[in-house]
């Protein structure tokens, strides 16, 4: 459960993460977005924590909405029947929580800043 989150920080389970996260069942992971292009997420961020039976996925692209989500990820999603939710981190972070609390398998992709 995500206890809270502001800029530049995330609170998950108690421990603080200034860094953006992946949050698998599980596991929480700290993750840099930014492999080829400043603030699109790509498939190469996201295909290898994407199991089986994830039925759904939260991206949150940041406080301002900065970070972009690239068409490829949000196909690579739909073909595999996953519902997807992206918007500013605030909101994935309450649709995330809800999900969870709902027993639903999601992955949650967080940038915490911009």
């Amino acid at each position: 459960m995500i206890e809270r989150y502001e800029f530049g920080l995330i609170l998950i389970d108690g421990k603080e993460h200034k860094a953006d996260v992946v949050i698998k069942p599980g596991e929480v992971l700290v993750k840099e977005w930014f492999t080829d292009e400043e603030h699109n997420m790509k498939m190469v961020d996201i295909q290898d924590y994407i199991r089986d039976d994830t039925d759904y996925v939260a991206i949150g692209t940041g406080d301002n909405g900065e970070m972009k989500v690239s068409d490829g990820v949000k196909k690579f999603l739909e073909k595999k029947g996953i519902e997807f939710f992206v918007d500013e981190t605030s909101k994935a972070v309450e649709e995330y929580n809800k999900l969870e609390k709902e027993g639903r398998e999601v992955v949650g992709f967080f940038h915490i800043t911009c």
